[in-house]
C-alpha cells in the first residue's frame, strides 16, 4: 500500500496530522521540498524524517521503557519514505521480548503521538492488555496521546501525564479521500479504475467521490468509531454511553480536563512514574491472576496457605478485587461484545455469541473478528458467483466437429428415451 492508498484509509489521529501527511504528499508530487520546508515538516510530526529505525526499550530500574511516538502504521515501511513513525508491529514485538526478559519487571509505554491508523489498533491494544496479565504496565506522555494512541495508552490500565499542557483524547475516526484525476489531467495521465463487484472500487483517488461510496465509507467509519468507544469504556471502567458524553466527540483535552473526565489517572513526572510502575511490580500480593475460569492471587509468601476466610478477613481490599470486581468485569465484558453495533455484528450473531462466552475475547478484539468474518463472507460470495457463472460452450474443433457433435447429441436422446420408458414401466 503507499502513502496515497494508505491516506484514503480510515485513520485514528489528530485531524491536523492527517492533513500533513496529506500536504506533504501533493508537495512531494510537484515538486522536491526544499531543506526549511522539510525542517518544518519534522518540528510538525516532532520527529525526523526518513528515521527508518525502530526504537527498542531500554530498562530503567527493571522497567521497560517502550517508546510509541510520532504518527503509528501497522508496519515500519508504510511511512519509511515519509517520516518518521512508530509501528504497532515494534511496539508489539518490545512486549513480548520485555515479557521474557527477566530484567523486566514492568513496562512503561513513552507516548507522544497523534494516533495513526485503526487498522492494527486494536490488535496491539489486545496485546498490552494481555502483557498486563503477566507483568505491571502504564502509559506516560509529556506531549500528546491521542486517538489511536489513546486506545493504546487506555488499553494499559494506567494513564498518566507530565503536567497541564499535556493533551489526550480526540477520540474518533477520520478518513480522506483524494481525487487526483485533475493533477493527473495536467500531467496527461488519466487511470481508469475496473472492478469487478459493486463496492470493489469504493474511495479509489482517479475519479470524484459518489454519493453511494461516501455512504459504504462512512458506514465503516462508524463501526470503527463504536469499536473505539467500547475500547475506552472497557478500558477506564465506564459505559459506553458515558465514553460517548463526555469523552469521545472527538475534542482534545488538556492536562486536568483529562484527568477530571477520566482519561486519565493523574499527573506525575517520569521518574516518578517509573518509580510507580517498579513500586506495582515489588507488590505481588495485589496482582490479580485468572485462569481456567478460576481466580487467584499473589500473597505473601508467608501467608500462601491462609484460608478464604481468613484472606478475607486480613485483606478485604484484595479478596473484594479478586471475587468482586473480577465478576462485575466479566459481566461488563459479556455486554460489551453481545451490543457490537452494526450490520456486520447482526449478520454474524453466532460468531458474536460464541465471543461474548469464551471468557477471555473483548468488545475490542470480537469487533476485529467480525470485520474478518465479514471480510470472508465478501470475498466468498465473490468466489461463489464466479463459480457459478454460466461457461461457454465448448466449440468443436475444425476437423470432425460436426461428427463429435451429432455423435454427443444421439448419446443424449438414447439417454433421454431409456429415463422415460423405466418411468412409465414404474406406473
Amino acid at each position: 500500500m503507499n502513502l496515497l492508498e494508505l491516506l484514503g484509509d480510515a485513520w485514528a489521529i489528530k485531524p491536523n496530522h492527517l492533513e500533513l501527511l496529506q500536504q506533504l504528499y501533493v508537495e512531494r508530487k510537484e515538486r522536491r521540498l526544499s531543506a526549511s520546508e522539510l525542517k518544518d515538516v519534522e518540528l510538525a510530526i516532532g520527529k525526523p524524517l526518513n528515521n527508518n529505525a525502530e526504537k527498542p526499550y531500554q530498562v530503567i530500574e527493571g522497567v521497560a521503557i517502550i517508546p510509541v511516538m510520532g504518527s503509528i502504521a501497522k508496519r515500519g515501511s508504510f511511512f519509511s519514505n515519509v517520516s518518521g513513525l512508530t509501528s504497532y508491529e515494534a511496539i508489539q514485538q518490545n512486549l513480548r521480548e520485555a515479557e521474557r526478559d527477566p530484567q523486566v519487571l514492568a513496562a512503561l509505554l513513552n507516548m507522544d503521538t497523534p494516533g495513526g491508523t485503526a487498522n492494527g489498533t486494536a490488535t496491539a491494544a489486545a496485546e498490552i492488555r494481555r502483557f498486563a496479565q503477566v507483568k505491571p504496565i502504564g502509559a506516560w506522555t509529556d506531549g500528546i496521546m491521542t486517538s489511536a494512541g489513546m486506545w493504546l495508552g487506555a488499553a494499559t490500565g494506567d494513564v498518566r501525564i507530565a503536567n497541564d499542557t499535556t493533551e489526550l483524547g480526540s477520540i474518533g475516526v477520520i478518513s480522506r479521500h483524494v481525487d487526483v484525476s485533475k493533477m493527473q489531467e495536467l500531467e496527461g495521465v488519466k487511470t481508469t479504475v475496473l472492478t469487478a463487484g459493486r463496492y470493489k472500487g469504493v474511495g479509489h483517488p482517479y475519479a470524484a467521490l459518489s454519493a453511494e461510496h461516501q455512504g459504504v465509507m462512512q458506514e465503516r467509519l462508524d463501526y470503527l468509531y463504536s469499536a473505539f468507544v467500547n475500547a475506552i469504556a472497557e478500558y477506564r471502567g465506564r459505559s459506553p454511553e458515558e465514553v460517548l458524553q463526555t469523552m469521545a466527540d472527538g475534542r482534545i483535552f488538556t492536562g486536568r480536563q483529562a484527568i477530571e473526565i477520566g482519561l486519565a489517572d493523574g499527573m506525575m513526572s517520569f521518574d516518578d512514574m517509573v518509580n510507580h510502575m517498579r513500586q506495582k511490580a515489588q507488590k505481588k500480593h495485589t496482582t490479580l491472576s485468572v485462569t481456567g475460569g478460576k481466580a487467584s492471587a499473589e500473597i505473601p509468601q508467608e501467608e500462601k496457605n491462609m484460608k478464604l476466610e481468613e484472606l478475607k478477613e486480613q485483606y478485604p481490599a484484595l479478596y473484594s478485587e479478586v471475587f468482586e470486581s473480577g465478576a462485575t468485569a466479566e459481566r461488563t465484558r459479556i455486554q460489551g461484545v453481545l451490543t457490537l453495533p452494526g450490520a456486520a455484528a447482526m449478520a454474524h450473531k453466532d460468531l458474536v455469541h460464541g465471543l461474548a462466552f469464551d471468557g477471555k475475547t473483548t468488545a475490542p478484539e470480537a469487533a476485529h473478528q467480525v470485520l474478518l468474518a465479514e471480510d470472508r463472507m465478501r470475498v466468498q460470495a465473490a468466489d461463489d458467483m464466479q463459480a457459478e457463472a454460466a461457461r461457454p460452450a465448448p466449440v468443436a474443433s475444425a476437423e470432425g466437429g460436426g461428427e463429435v457433435e451429432a455423435k454427443q447429441t444421439a448419446e443424449a436422446q438414447s439417454l433421454s428415451a431409456k429415463m422415460i420408458a423405466q418411468a412409465n414401466e414404474g406406473k
